[in-house]
C-alpha cells in the first residue's frame, strides 16, 4: 500500500476540525455529536475516530487551535520599535475590519462559546488561559517598552493595562456575535479615542488620571 503522506493526514485532521468548528458555531459544544461532525465532514465515524478519539479530544483540539494572521503579527513587530500611537491604532483598525470577514462570524462564535466550555472543562479552561496569557504577554511588552520612551503613563500597571485592551476586544466579540448589527466604525473610534487620550474633554481632560497615554510633554 502506498504510503500516506504527512501533509495528507495533517489536511484531513484539519477537515474534521473545520466541520466540528461549522457544528460547534451553530449547536455549541455539548448539542453537537460526533455523527453531526461526521454529516458535516462527509466522512464516516471510522474515518473521524482515526484521527481524535473522542468529542473530549475534538472539543480541546479546536479550542487550542490558534489562527496564524501574519499582518497582525507583522503590526505587533512593528509597534515594538515605532514610536506612535498610530501603530496601536493601525492595530486596532486592522483587528475590527477583521470582523468583515464573510467567514469569521463562526471562527469567534466558536471563541465565545469555548469561554463557557472553560467554566466547566479543565482542558478547554487550560488552553483559553494558555491563549491569554500569551497575548497578555505580548501587550505588557509592548506596553512597558512604550512607557520607557514615555508615550504611555509610566504609573500604570503593564498587565493590568494589556488586560484593558484584550477586554475591550474580547468585550466586544461577545455583543457582536449576539448583535452584528453593531456599528463597528462608531465603536472603533471610541476605542480609540479611549486609548488615544481624546475621549475626555474640557476639566476632565486635564486631570488625565484614567488615560493610556501620558500627558503631552
Amino acid at each position: 500500500m502506498p504510503k500516506v503522506s504527512e501533509a495528507y493526514l495533517a489536511s484531513r485532521r484539519q477537515h474534521i476540525l473545520d466541520a466540528a468548528i461549522a457544528c460547534f458555531a451553530r449547536n455549541g459544544f455539548h448539542q453537537t455529536t460526533t455523527d453531526d461532525i461526521c454529516r458535516e465532514a462527509e466522512i464516516s465515524p471510522g474515518a473521524l475516530y482515526g484521527y481524535f478519539s473522542s468529542k473530549e479530544e475534538i472539543i480541546k483540539a479546536v479550542a487550542a487551535q490558534q489562527s496564524q494572521d501574519e499582518r497582525m503579527n507583522n503590526l505587533v513587530k512593528q509597534m515594538e520599535t515605532t514610536e506612535d500611537f498610530l501603530q496601536l491604532e493601525s492595530l486596532l483598525t486592522y483587528w475590527f475590519s477583521r470582523l468583515e470577514r464573510p467567514e469569521i462570524d463562526t471562527a469567534l462564535r466558536v471563541r465565545v462559546r469555548s469561554w463557557t466550555e472553560a467554566l466547566q472543562n479543565p482542558l478547554v479552561k487550560e488552553d483559553v488561559l494558555a491563549r491569554w496569557k500569551d497575548r497578555l504577554s505580548t501587550g505588557q511588552e509592548w506596553i512597558g517598552k512604550s512607557q520607557e520612551r514615555g508615550e504611555i503613563n509610566p504609573d500604570l500597571d503593564t498587565q493590568a493595562a494589556a488586560r484593558a485592551l484584550q477586554a475591550v476586544l474580547d468585550g466586544f466579540v461577545l455583543q457582536w456575535t449576539i448583535d452584528p448589527d453593531i456599528d463597528i466604525q462608531n465603536f472603533l473610534e471610541v476605542v480609540i479615542a479611549l486609548f488615544g487620550g481624546s475621549f475626555w474633554q474640557g476639566e476632565q481632560k486635564s486631570k488625565g488620571n484614567g488615560r493610556l497615554l501620558a500627558a503631552d510633554g
